[in-house]
């Protein structure tokens, strides 16, 4: 039983696998209010979920799993927690929690993984010293190392999860790229299983150290995911 003055964020992990998934439904027991709800088989992979829960005063929250058309098909959660206040938008994520909220590094389809790092990096005189949120060394920031074990061609994605996007959407990030060898940095995004499509490319780091914006619109669509992409030279 929960008692809030104003909202919270509902965070958690969410496993569907299977050919007769049925559903997964989070609602506040009681009302049977309906407040996130994800149906079929969304692949053998461990998926993030988070959903706003309004203040109604006394609350308790209800995880729902519908069975589907026969046994081949498992539903499971994990890592619940609640965080006071709205949760971000969908596909927003500023690693301050220690995690990559929705994205991830997908398994075999690139040669090495984006990591969470604080202040520094482990080569001299190469990447930031402190994240764009907080502006300290205590903030999380996400960068790959392209230092040894890497080599020259390697490359890394971060994978958003499927976003809805009905009425298009404006992608804000900041990005630190220093270095005569830091190789490039590509953004695609991807309409359900089609090609995926160029967004945005940006070729070798400069010597200045500093913080960049970019800002990136898509146009109307029902699912996309966003991938950053880093070509070590």
């Amino acid at each position: 039983m929960y008692t809030q003055a104003s909202s919270v964020c509902l965070k958690f992990h969410y496993h569907m696998f299977g050919p007769s998934i049925g559903s997964l439904n989070v609602l506040i027991a009681g009302t049977q209010r309906l407040l996130w709800t994800k149906s079929g088989n969304l692949g053998n992979r461990w998926r993030y979920g988070h959903v706003t829960v309004r203040n109604d005063d006394q609350y308790q929250i209800a995880f729902e799993g519908v069975v589907g058309s026969s046994f081949q098909g498992d539903i499971a959660v994990d890592d619940i927690s609640l965080a006071n206040g709205p949760c971000e938008e969908e596909g927003s994520c500023n690693f301050e929690d220690g995690t990559f909220c929705g994205f991830y590094n997908p398994k075999d389809e690139d040669n090495f993984d984006w990591a969470l790092n604080q202040g520094g990096t482990i080569s001299f005189d190469t990447g930031p010293t402190v994240d764009h949120t907080t502006g300290t060394s205590v903030g999380y920031y996400a960068y790959i190392e392209s230092s040894f074990p890497q080599n020259h061609g390697d490359k890394t994605w971060l994978v958003s999860e499927i976003l809805e996007s009905p009425k298009g959407a404006c992608l804000d990030f900041w990005y630190h790229m220093k270095g005569n060898t830091t190789g490039n940095m590509s953004v695609y995004h991807r309409v359900l299983d089609a090609k995926p499509t160029s967004l945005w490319f940006k070729e070798v780091g400069c010597g200045c150290g500093c913080l960049n914006k970019n800002t990136l619109t898509f146009t109307p669509t029902p699912y996309v995911i966003a991938k950053y992409e880093h070509h070590h030279l």
